[in-house]
């Protein structure tokens, strides 16, 4: 099974979370400022980005998702960069 990626938010580079999704493919349809909700791409709804996900669902269900912090997910995938 394919992991899936959801965050955390950040005052202040919330910016960059989105930036990472967008990356992925996740289109920021509702302008997200990746700084409030845990925030993920919707797959079954045009990819979108939205920030209203239930944290502990997320933890609790076997759909695969991994939720970071921005400094955890730059921690583990070091190799990848924002532009």
């Amino acid at each position: 099974m394919r992991k899936r990626i959801a965050f955390k938010p950040h005052e202040t580079r919330g910016q960059e979370i989105i930036k990472i999704l967008e990356n992925m493919g996740g289109v920021n349809k509702y302008n997200l400022d990746g700084s409030k909700g845990i925030i993920a791409i919707e797959t079954n709804r045009g990819n979108y980005i939205t920030n209203d996900w239930d944290y502990w669902g997320l933890l609790q269900s076997d759909n695969g998702w991994e939720i970071y912090t921005l400094e955890e997910f730059e921690n583990k995938f070091r190799n990848l960069r924002v532009s």
